[in-house]
């Protein structure tokens, strides 16, 4: 009877400061009675922020910064996210994927009005989700400044660190510059990894890879590759 009073007071303090909309799964707490007992943690889900924001929902934002991984921020209020392939400026449709009390992360789903540094990515494997790259949809001048907007936020943070940051150096040009190549290997073929997951796409170049690995990589799609190889490293 303690041990249920507990798990329904623990429930209600959740429901009262996150919002919390507490499915079949949810989580509960039972607290161990005495020392040889071991906390018991099964898992809840966070539903939906205080905002209303909720798992699922399908909006309109306008992105309003950048992380350091190359993630879009929607920013409103004290709520944040993170949202893939998208810029600075660009007004998108998005459908919210997760959330963990302040802060969640969303999927790109339609482009409404796109920032004017949106540019169109000179790999055709890109909009098809490969993971090898995260920044190819961003004007090459525009990812310069926000690289060395992240290097000055990082090292604000940092106590008793005060140093002046230049702006980042580019390239005369940002393609075939990569001198490491990472392949998976499923059922004999190789290929890179479709964003956030292991599943696999085969590409017939990589733009941003040296032209010797390139010519390596033209000769490992021609051949079957035995199924104790899972990885391949160039």
């Amino acid at each position: 009877m303690i041990e249920k009073e507990i798990c329904i007071s623990i429930i209600s303090i959740l429901k009262y400061y996150y919002s919390f909309n507490l499915t079949r799964d949810a989580a509960l707490i039972k607290y161990p009675l005495n020392k040889n007992q071991k906390f018991t943690v099964y898992h809840a889900r966070l539903q939906s922020m205080k905002s209303g924001i909720r798992i699922g929902q399908v909006l309109t934002v306008t992105v309003n910064g950048m992380d350091k991984h190359g993630m879009g921020i929607y920013k409103s209020g004290q709520e944040t996210l993170f949202i893939n392939r998208v810029v600075e400026g660009d007004r998108v449709k998005v459908r919210v994927l997760n959330i963990k009390n302040r802060y969640g992360s969303a999927e790109f789903l339609q482009g409404i009005t796109p920032s004017p540094d949106r540019v169109t990515p000179i790999c055709e494997d890109y909009d098809e989700g490969c993971g090898g790259c995260q920044w190819l949809h961003i004007n090459y001048a525009k990812q310069l400044d926000i690289k060395t907007r992240i290097v000055r936020e990082e090292l604000s943070r940092v106590p008793g660190i005060r140093v002046r940051i230049n702006q980042t150096i580019g390239m005369n040009n940002p393609e075939a510059y990569r001198n490491k190549f990472s392949l998976l290997v499923k059922n004999g073929e190789a290929g890179m990894t479709i964003e956030n997951s292991v599943e696999l796409i085969c590409i017939e170049k990589c733009y941003q890879e040296l032209p010797l690995y390139q010519k390596i990589h033209d000769v490992i799609k021609d051949i079957s590759i035995p199924s104790s190889v899972t990885q391949i490293h160039i």
